[in-house]
């Protein structure tokens, strides 16, 4: 079209109308595909990648009249672009779309972004009537919740009347679904509102506004031009940087106004490490006069004199009279940790006093960040301990903590510590006394990156590493207990509790002659550039707390954060209880759906095989009372084999001479093969694989033909033997023999034949073999045989 930038063509008034005019005009169903695609052609290697010749022809014809009907002329020429046998050009998929496009009947959803849908809906509902009829029912019902999420409207529209598309049906998007799941499914449930709280996992996994149908995000104070959803925040405007991808947060518009003065508020002189200010404020006061004369001045006049915490002036100050380095920049902020420490330390004056200093203050103002380069942190977290231990406070002072060189040797072995991976000369934090630890500062922040290095000497000696919160709150993430013989080791461990505040314990046990060695502490925003590490909870769902692990993370495998989890996993067992015995690690499997293994490393989902395994054998039957199972569930999984480990329970298997029933893993004997009746879940104890190798030929064992009362035995018998001569030739007939001669007992011939000669009945299947009263009878009476004769 000839502008050379986007900002040139949102500039032409005549442009952007005709553009518009065109998009609106529903002349092609292909229109707005076209125009965009001349508008902002796709760039792929620094080459334009225009819509196709042939594609645009038939769209201009449509169109042109239309325009011009309108007062506008067609806005581009078609014989411009390749055709799509030149290739180098792009047109849509034109496949036959699988929905069948109807105006969205319902009046509550007819102001979607979206106005067609199409029947059966992921209800089954059938067409418009049917659907208005079910609609109106479920929207005022779930209107009781209406508050649980602002989207709760557009989640029901989107999965009651998905979008109808050329391209097919979009549904809306799983993570969108999750979100409103977690928010809404407790208080439908305590509300008796019917809520799926599966249904989440059948819809598409895309992320937001890719193939499904998901709301716009919307920023509060400016979106940056050309990036649909960057947002930006009220201390990244005039830094200096540029945070934009056009750098419009620095442009002149928002920034020539800002010039840097003398701090002249008289309550902020002396309280901040600088003497410019600029204006407008955070509060977007524009002068010395408008600061004195608010309300929120005067409240924090009387909030400071109270005491309840030294930083309250200074704090403020930050927020009235920000720094100005030079005119059109300002200063770095504050990190948001000291504004919400100052609530939570202050909140009962602030309650009394009226004052209205809420979170969002805080959220608004200071970026959530830990590191120097964005904000300033006035309380300290990370320690070199090349000096002394920081803002870290030792646990107990009387326990053996001392600062050692890393290039120290040690006495009794003699031998010289690796250095920590800085490979920096330095100290570092020496633990040899029995029992110890270092607590860090209150970070009133959250989702960091904590990273330490660490050593473990002694077989007994250990590193734990605690988080506590809230509540007395504290979890036990870490754990490290192996002597690595003095090497240095490196921690990554994500901290993300949801909670406003917490605090790191390092605890350490030594052992005698032993070592627990800490250096390099650091916080940074999360998570940690390796592989994510999640917060870590424990288990507290008494099914599921005899897993080979103790600590699970949220959301799970279903999308259910912690709340969602713990109340529905009791209910959602006892239904699975209907279908137990389909497969023997049915209770392990849903532990780990439900409450996945967390590690500091990661996340440990179950393998692969352990799910197709459970899947098969169960998914049919939970499904048909009404379980939500995906039998196509298991392609995420990792492969047992994986680098990234996974969870399977350990297979002990079934003794020499037993079966192992598919599914539930039950061991049945031989005795149990081929004998007419199930013993296993899914028959395999009769299955064609087994008994094909079993036939019944006629009892012409002479040795036997007195002692049984029947005429056909089936081969191979217990030991293996398949015919007459192999059984007359082996060792185990010769000591049968002899131990028949010692008349120990009268039924040790009987016992005998039913082991080499078991009974086959008329259609070949094996019959009841003699009780095991009989062996363990024979054995009890025959001891001292049984010993002179070495059997």
């Amino acid at each position: 079209l000839g502008h050379p930038s986007q900002r040139e063509f949102l500039s032409d008034a005549d442009g952007v109308n005709t553009i518009r005019m065109l998009m609106n005009s529903n002349c092609n169903e292909y229109v707005e595909f076209a125009v965009c695609s001349a508008l902002v052609p796709n760039c792929i290697d620094s080459t334009q990648i225009p819509p196709c010749r042939d594609f645009c022809m038939p769209i201009r014809a449509d169109c042109e009249q239309v325009l011009r009907d309108l007062g506008s002329e067609w806005p581009f020429d078609c014989n411009d672009f390749p055709t799509s046998s030149e290739g180098g050009c792009i047109a849509p998929d034109t496949a036959t779309s699988d929905c069948q496009p109807q105006p969205i009947p319902f009046p509550r959803c007819q102001n979607m972004q979206y106005s067609e849908t199409s029947f059966p809906n992921w209800l089954g509902w059938q067409g418009p009537e049917h659907a208005n009829r079910n609609a109106t029912g479920m929207f005022q019902a779930l209107d009781q919740i209406s508050d649980c999420h602002k989207d709760l409207e557009i989640f029901l529209c989107s999965l009651y009347f998905p979008s109808c598309t050329s391209t097919g049906t979009k549904f809306p998007c799983r993570s969108f679904c999750d979100e409103i799941n977690n928010a809404c499914a407790l208080d439908a449930i305590e509300a008796g509102i019917p809520w799926d709280t599966t249904g989440c996992t059948t819809l598409p996994a895309s992320s937001y506004g890719e193939g499904c149908i998901a709301p716009e995000a919307k920023c509060d104070i400016y979106e940056c031009y050309g990036s649909p959803g960057k947002c930006v925040h009220s201390w990244e405007f005039c830094d200096g940087n540029g945070f934009c991808p056009h750098e419009d947060d620095e442009h002149d518009d928002f920034c020539s106004n800002y010039t840097c003065t003398p701090i002249e508020l008289e309550f902020c002189q002396g309280e901040v490490p600088y003497n410019t200010t600029g204006f407008p404020n955070y509060f977007q006061q524009q002068s010395v006069m408008m600061i004195e004369e608010s309300d929120i001045h005067a409240n924090v006049s009387l909030l400071a004199e109270t005491s309840c915490h030294e930083d309250v002036k200074f704090l403020y100050c930050h927020m009235a009279a920000p720094e100005c380095i030079k005119d059109g920049v300002h200063g770095r902020p504050l990190c948001r940790t000291l504004c919400q420490e100052v609530r939570h330390k202050c909140a009962e004056e602030i309650k009394g006093l009226q004052f209205d200093f809420g979170k969002d203050t805080c959220d608004s103002i200071f970026p959530d960040s830990v590191e120097s380069d964005t904000c300033t942190l006035v309380t300290e977290f990370n320690c070199t301990f090349d000096m002394d231990t920081c803002e870290w406070m030792f646990a107990n002072s009387s326990q053996m903590a001392m600062l050692q060189p890393r290039s120290n040797f040690h006495q009794s072995n003699l031998t010289k510590r690796a250095l920590p991976p800085t490979q920096e000369p330095g100290m570092y934090l020496s633990f040899t006394g029995a029992s110890s630890g270092l607590t860090s500062p209150v970070m009133y922040t959250d989702n960091k990156c904590l990273k330490l290095s660490y050593l473990v000497r002694g077989d007994d000696s250990k590193l734990s590493v605690n988080v506590m919160g809230p509540g007395e709150y504290s979890f036990s993430t870490w754990r490290e207990s192996s002597d690595r013989g003095g090497e240095w080791s490196s921690l990554s461990m994500n901290i993300n509790k949801g909670w406003p505040w917490f605090q790191v314990s390092l605890d350490t046990y030594v052992a005698a002659g032993g070592e627990v060695g800490i250096d390099d502490v650091t916080l940074s925003d999360g998570p940690c550039e390796e592989e994510a590490s999640p917060p870590c909870e424990p288990i507290e769902f008494d099914r599921c707390m005899s897993m080979p692990y103790s600590f699970s993370t949220y959301p799970n495998l279903l999308g259910w954060e912690r709340d969602l989890t713990r109340t529905l996993a009791p209910h959602s067992f006892q239904e699975f209880d209907r279908i137990s015995d389909c497969h023997q690690d049915l209770q392990f499997y849903l532990c780990t759906t439900f409450f996945p293994q967390c590690t500091p490393t990661g996340t440990r989902y179950p393998c692969r095989s352990l799910c197709e395994s459970v899947t098969d054998a169960c998914a049919a039957r939970a499904n048909a009372i009404g379980l939500r199972w995906d039998p196509n569930s298991c392609d995420g999984f990792p492969q047992d084999d994986d680098d990234r480990g996974c969870v399977s329970p350990e297979r002990v298997g079934c003794p020499e001479g037993y079966h192992e029933c598919y599914g539930s893993g039950q061991c049945i004997g031989q005795w149990q093969w081929c004998d007419g009746r199930q013993d296993c879940p899914f028959n395999d104890d009769e299955s064609d694989e087994i008994c094909r190798m079993f036939s019944c030929s006629p009892m012409d064992f002479e040795y036997c033909q007195d002692v049984v009362n029947y005429t056909s035995a089936i081969f191979p018998n217990v030991y293996g033997q398949r015919n007459l001569t192999e059984i007359k030739q082996s060792d185990i007939h010769r000591v049968a023999v002899d131990f028949s001669n010692t008349n120990c007992h009268p039924d040790s011939d009987l016992f005998y034949c039913h082991l080499v000669v078991p009974e086959c009945l008329e259609d070949e299947y094996r019959a009841k073999p003699v009780c095991r009263t009989v062996c363990e009878e024979v054995r009890q009476n025959c001891l001292v045989e049984i010993d002179n004769l070495q059997v």
